[in-house]
Protein backbone atom coordinates (compact mmCIF):
# COMPACT_ATOMS: atom_id res chain seq x y z
CA UNK A 1 0.00 0.00 0.00
CA UNK A 2 2.77 2.41 0.90
CA UNK A 3 4.48 1.87 -2.46
CA UNK A 4 1.18 2.53 -4.27
CA UNK A 5 0.72 5.80 -2.36
CA UNK A 6 4.27 6.77 -3.20
CA UNK A 7 3.69 6.09 -6.89
CA UNK A 8 0.45 8.08 -6.90
CA UNK A 9 2.09 10.99 -5.09
CA UNK A 10 4.97 11.00 -7.54
CA UNK A 11 2.55 11.02 -10.44
CA UNK A 12 0.62 13.92 -8.93
CA UNK A 13 3.80 15.95 -8.42
CA UNK A 14 4.81 15.30 -11.99
CA UNK A 15 1.61 16.94 -13.22
CA UNK A 16 2.00 20.09 -11.14
CA UNK A 17 3.33 23.16 -12.98
CA UNK A 18 6.97 23.95 -12.27
CA UNK A 19 7.80 27.59 -11.55
CA UNK A 20 10.07 29.07 -14.18
CA UNK A 21 13.56 29.96 -13.02
CA UNK A 22 13.93 33.70 -12.44
CA UNK A 23 16.48 35.65 -14.46
CA UNK A 24 19.83 35.91 -12.69
CA UNK A 25 21.29 39.43 -12.30
CA UNK A 26 24.02 38.41 -9.85
CA UNK A 27 26.73 38.34 -12.52
CA UNK A 28 26.01 41.91 -13.51
CA UNK A 29 25.89 42.89 -9.85
CA UNK A 30 29.43 41.54 -9.46
CA UNK A 31 30.62 43.49 -12.50
CA UNK A 32 29.22 46.72 -11.10
CA UNK A 33 30.57 46.22 -7.59
CA UNK A 34 34.02 45.48 -9.05
CA UNK A 35 34.38 48.29 -11.61
CA UNK A 36 32.12 51.14 -10.41
CA UNK A 37 33.21 53.43 -7.56
CA UNK A 38 31.17 55.45 -5.07
CA UNK A 39 31.08 58.42 -7.45
CA UNK A 40 29.45 56.32 -10.15
CA UNK A 41 32.61 56.33 -12.26
CA UNK A 42 33.67 53.23 -14.16
CA UNK A 43 37.13 51.71 -14.46
CA UNK A 44 36.65 51.13 -18.17
CA UNK A 45 40.25 50.13 -18.80
CA UNK A 46 40.08 47.28 -16.29
CA UNK A 47 36.59 46.28 -17.37
CA UNK A 48 37.71 46.04 -20.99
CA UNK A 49 40.67 43.89 -19.97
CA UNK A 50 38.46 41.63 -17.86
CA UNK A 51 35.19 41.67 -19.77
CA UNK A 52 34.12 38.02 -19.53
CA UNK A 53 31.62 38.64 -16.73
CA UNK A 54 29.89 41.48 -18.58
CA UNK A 55 29.96 39.55 -21.87
CA UNK A 56 28.34 36.54 -20.19
CA UNK A 57 25.56 38.71 -18.79
CA UNK A 58 24.98 40.41 -22.16
CA UNK A 59 24.83 36.97 -23.78
CA UNK A 60 22.15 35.95 -21.28
CA UNK A 61 20.21 39.12 -22.14
CA UNK A 62 20.46 38.13 -25.79
CA UNK A 63 18.74 34.81 -25.15
CA UNK A 64 16.11 35.79 -22.62
CA UNK A 65 13.85 38.78 -22.02
CA UNK A 66 10.40 39.42 -20.53
CA UNK A 67 9.06 39.39 -24.08
CA UNK A 68 10.68 36.12 -25.17
CA UNK A 69 10.21 34.24 -21.88
CA UNK A 70 7.35 35.95 -19.99
CA UNK A 71 6.99 33.14 -17.42
CA UNK A 72 10.44 33.99 -16.08
CA UNK A 73 9.27 37.54 -15.36
CA UNK A 74 5.92 37.12 -13.63
CA UNK A 75 5.67 40.58 -12.07
CA UNK A 76 6.07 44.18 -13.15
CA UNK A 77 9.05 44.43 -10.80
CA UNK A 78 10.79 41.51 -12.51
CA UNK A 79 10.36 43.17 -15.88
CA UNK A 80 11.41 46.62 -14.68
CA UNK A 81 14.60 45.35 -13.01
CA UNK A 82 15.48 43.43 -16.17
CA UNK A 83 15.13 46.38 -18.56
CA UNK A 84 17.01 48.81 -16.31
CA UNK A 85 19.89 46.37 -15.96
CA UNK A 86 19.79 45.57 -19.67
CA UNK A 87 20.14 49.24 -20.58
CA UNK A 88 23.05 49.81 -18.19
CA UNK A 89 24.84 46.62 -19.22
CA UNK A 90 24.54 47.38 -22.93
CA UNK A 91 25.89 50.89 -22.36
CA UNK A 92 28.94 49.47 -20.60
CA UNK A 93 29.44 46.88 -23.34
CA UNK A 94 29.18 49.55 -26.02
CA UNK A 95 31.73 51.75 -24.30
CA UNK A 96 34.35 49.05 -23.76
CA UNK A 97 33.93 47.91 -27.36
CA UNK A 98 35.09 51.39 -28.43
CA UNK A 99 37.33 52.33 -25.50
CA UNK A 100 39.37 54.47 -25.13
CA UNK A 101 37.00 57.34 -25.93
CA UNK A 102 36.26 60.64 -24.20
CA UNK A 103 32.50 60.56 -24.77
CA UNK A 104 29.80 58.25 -26.05
CA UNK A 105 29.12 60.96 -28.62
CA UNK A 106 32.49 60.08 -30.16
CA UNK A 107 31.59 56.42 -30.69
CA UNK A 108 29.11 57.09 -33.47
CA UNK A 109 28.31 60.57 -34.70
CA UNK A 110 24.85 62.13 -34.45
CA UNK A 111 24.05 60.16 -31.30
CA UNK A 112 24.54 56.91 -33.16
CA UNK A 113 25.65 55.20 -29.95
CA UNK A 114 22.01 55.38 -28.83
CA UNK A 115 20.06 55.07 -32.06
CA UNK A 116 22.27 53.10 -34.47
CA UNK A 117 23.98 50.53 -32.24
CA UNK A 118 21.94 47.33 -32.25
CA UNK A 119 22.01 44.61 -29.60
CA UNK A 120 20.18 41.31 -29.34
CA UNK A 121 17.80 41.15 -26.37
CA UNK A 122 15.59 38.11 -26.02
CA UNK A 123 16.27 37.18 -29.62
CA UNK A 124 15.21 40.59 -31.00
CA UNK A 125 17.24 43.63 -32.02
CA UNK A 126 17.11 46.76 -29.90
CA UNK A 127 18.95 50.06 -29.75
CA UNK A 128 19.45 51.82 -26.44
CA UNK A 129 16.79 54.31 -27.51
CA UNK A 130 14.38 51.43 -28.12
CA UNK A 131 14.90 50.19 -24.58
CA UNK A 132 14.64 53.63 -22.99
CA UNK A 133 11.74 55.11 -24.95
CA UNK A 134 9.77 52.18 -26.37
CA UNK A 135 10.05 49.89 -23.36
CA UNK A 136 10.96 51.65 -20.12
CA UNK A 137 9.17 54.94 -20.69
CA UNK A 138 6.26 53.70 -22.78
CA UNK A 139 5.41 50.53 -20.88
CA UNK A 140 6.23 51.41 -17.27
CA UNK A 141 5.57 55.16 -17.07
CA UNK A 142 7.96 55.27 -14.12
CA UNK A 143 9.81 58.61 -13.79
CA UNK A 144 12.35 57.18 -11.37
CA UNK A 145 13.95 55.18 -14.18
CA UNK A 146 15.67 58.42 -15.21
CA UNK A 147 17.76 58.23 -12.03
CA UNK A 148 18.50 54.53 -12.57
CA UNK A 149 19.64 54.23 -16.17
CA UNK A 150 23.06 55.58 -17.01
CA UNK A 151 24.36 56.78 -20.39
CA UNK A 152 28.06 56.62 -19.42
CA UNK A 153 28.27 60.40 -19.11
CA UNK A 154 29.09 62.80 -16.29
CA UNK A 155 25.75 64.54 -16.79
CA UNK A 156 23.88 61.31 -16.00
CA UNK A 157 22.73 60.25 -12.56
CA UNK A 158 25.55 58.29 -10.96
CA UNK A 159 25.79 54.67 -12.02
CA UNK A 160 25.03 52.51 -9.00
CA UNK A 161 27.66 49.92 -8.01
CA UNK A 162 24.86 47.35 -7.70
CA UNK A 163 22.33 45.85 -10.07
CA UNK A 164 18.60 46.32 -9.70
CA UNK A 165 16.58 43.39 -8.37
CA UNK A 166 12.83 42.80 -8.39
CA UNK A 167 12.88 42.25 -4.64
CA UNK A 168 13.35 45.75 -3.28
CA UNK A 169 13.32 47.66 -6.58
CA UNK A 170 10.92 50.30 -5.24
CA UNK A 171 13.34 51.10 -2.43
CA UNK A 172 16.23 51.17 -4.91
CA UNK A 173 14.40 53.57 -7.23
CA UNK A 174 13.45 55.85 -4.36
CA UNK A 175 17.05 55.91 -3.17
CA UNK A 176 18.56 56.76 -6.56
CA UNK A 177 16.03 59.50 -7.28
CA UNK A 178 16.58 61.02 -3.84
CA UNK A 179 20.34 60.92 -4.37
CA UNK A 180 20.03 62.46 -7.83
CA UNK A 181 17.83 65.37 -6.79
CA UNK A 182 19.82 66.15 -3.67
CA UNK A 183 23.04 66.74 -5.60
CA UNK A 184 23.59 70.44 -6.13
CA UNK A 185 24.79 69.78 -9.67
CA UNK A 186 21.29 68.54 -10.52
CA UNK A 187 19.25 70.99 -8.45
CA UNK A 188 21.08 74.28 -8.02
CA UNK A 189 19.20 76.72 -5.80
CA UNK A 190 20.08 80.41 -5.90
CA UNK A 191 17.80 82.08 -3.38
CA UNK A 192 19.35 85.53 -3.89
CA UNK A 193 18.38 85.37 -7.57
CA UNK A 194 15.11 83.48 -6.99
CA UNK A 195 16.33 80.89 -9.46
CA UNK A 196 16.51 77.09 -9.59
CA UNK A 197 18.69 75.42 -12.21
CA UNK A 198 17.90 71.77 -12.83
CA UNK A 199 19.50 68.83 -14.58
CA UNK A 200 18.78 68.78 -18.29
CA UNK A 201 17.13 65.40 -17.74
CA UNK A 202 14.22 67.20 -16.08
CA UNK A 203 13.86 69.30 -19.22
CA UNK A 204 14.17 66.50 -21.78
CA UNK A 205 11.70 64.25 -19.96
CA UNK A 206 9.56 66.85 -18.20
CA UNK A 207 6.29 65.13 -19.06
CA UNK A 208 7.46 61.93 -17.32
CA UNK A 209 8.01 63.74 -14.05
CA UNK A 210 4.63 65.45 -14.09
CA UNK A 211 2.71 62.37 -15.25
CA UNK A 212 1.66 64.13 -18.42
CA UNK A 213 2.29 61.86 -21.35
CA UNK A 214 1.33 64.30 -24.05
CA UNK A 215 3.61 66.93 -25.52
CA UNK A 216 6.51 68.21 -23.43
CA UNK A 217 5.28 71.68 -24.40
CA UNK A 218 2.39 71.20 -21.97
CA UNK A 219 4.70 70.90 -18.97
CA UNK A 220 5.24 74.06 -16.96
CA UNK A 221 8.18 74.76 -14.68
CA UNK A 222 6.08 74.89 -11.53
CA UNK A 223 4.96 71.29 -11.98
CA UNK A 224 8.55 70.17 -12.45
CA UNK A 225 9.40 71.83 -9.14
CA UNK A 226 6.49 69.99 -7.52
CA UNK A 227 8.16 66.71 -8.40
CA UNK A 228 11.60 67.87 -7.31
CA UNK A 229 10.16 69.02 -3.99
CA UNK A 230 9.11 65.45 -3.21
CA UNK A 231 12.78 64.52 -2.81
CA UNK A 232 14.88 67.59 -1.96
CA UNK A 233 15.67 67.55 1.74
CA UNK A 234 16.73 69.90 4.53
CA UNK A 235 17.20 73.64 4.18
CA UNK A 236 17.44 73.38 0.39
CA UNK A 237 13.78 72.39 0.21
CA UNK A 238 12.82 75.96 1.11
CA UNK A 239 14.41 77.11 -2.13
CA UNK A 240 11.82 75.48 -4.34
CA UNK A 241 9.40 78.36 -4.60
CA UNK A 242 6.99 77.75 -7.49
CA UNK A 243 7.26 81.36 -8.55
CA UNK A 244 11.02 81.30 -9.02
CA UNK A 245 12.72 81.16 -12.39
CA UNK A 246 13.63 77.68 -13.62
CA UNK A 247 16.63 77.06 -15.85
CA UNK A 248 18.43 73.93 -16.95
CA UNK A 249 22.12 73.04 -16.86
CA UNK A 250 23.97 72.17 -20.03
CA UNK A 251 24.50 68.42 -20.25
CA UNK A 252 28.02 67.11 -19.70
CA UNK A 253 28.68 64.29 -22.17
CA UNK A 254 32.20 63.56 -20.84
CA UNK A 255 32.71 59.86 -20.18
CA UNK A 256 32.15 58.82 -16.56
CA UNK A 257 35.59 57.26 -16.51
CA UNK A 258 37.67 56.69 -13.38
CA UNK A 259 40.64 57.71 -15.50
CA UNK A 260 39.10 61.19 -15.77
CA UNK A 261 38.32 63.77 -13.06
CA UNK A 262 37.91 62.16 -9.66
CA UNK A 263 35.43 64.63 -8.25
CA UNK A 264 31.87 65.08 -9.47
CA UNK A 265 30.63 68.70 -9.62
Amino acid sequence: MRSLITILAAGLLATLPVAAESFDHSGFDLVLSTYVNALGQVDYASLKANRSGLDAYVAALGETSPKSHPKRFPTRKDKLAYWINAYNALVLRGVIDAYPVKSVKDIKYFMGFFNRTWSTVGGESYTLNNIEHDVLRAEFKEPRIHAAINCASVGCPRLEPTAFFADGIDDQLEAVMRKFLNESRNVTIEASRKRVTLSKILDWFGSDFTNWYESKLNVDDARILDYVALYVEGERAAGLDRTWEVRFHDYDWSLNDQAGPQEMP
